[in-house]
């Protein structure tokens, strides 16, 4: 009897530990970010850092043909910095950062954003390296608030 519940507890941990791992990583699969394995923190975000931006912060800014449950961006600016983001490209506080693409030869519905002035407090600017990511380029500024957790690369590809 001893032994027979001595197994079960291992199997209850055990399912314990997997719980907790399903609810602390995220995959990416997007080439915007090195694709792999980010775990979850509880941790503020801050500039520099890799944060999961969730569908619905999203979804009343523009008619995109397929917004994933998810996106993980860079947050590359904070307020009080100031953007400007037009045709020449993205600058943050005069320093440029990368082109601004114009994804509408292929999504003809995507409204083509742009922003010039200075982040409220509480708003960030995302933007991820490569020149064809969908980030605050095609969206414009995000609130801190509904930025749901900070993530770190456990594992890329």
């Amino acid at each position: 009897m001893k032994k027979r519940l001595f197994g079960w507890s291992f199997v209850v941990l055990g399912v314990a530990a997997l719980f907790y791992l399903l609810d602390h990583i995220t995959i990416n699969s997007t080439p915007s970010l090195p694709e792999g394995i980010y775990w979850k923190t509880d941790t503020a975000p801050k500039v520099g850092d890799i944060v999961i931006v969730p569908k619905t912060a999203l979804e009343d800014r523009f008619q995109y043909p397929f917004i994933p449950p998810f996106l993980l961006k860079t947050i590359a600016a904070e307020a009080p910095s100031k953007i400007d983001d037009s045709s020449a490209g993205v600058y943050i506080n005069g320093k440029y950062l990368g082109p601004r693409p114009d994804f509408r030869y292929k999504y003809p519905t995507l409204i083509l954003y742009s922003f010039h002035g200075q982040l409220s407090p509480g708003e960030a600017w995302l933007m991820n390296p490569p020149a064809d990511s969908f980030d605050s380029r095609h969206f414009g500024p995000v609130s801190l608030s509904d930025l749901s957790k900070k993530v770190v690369p456990l594992w890329t590809f």
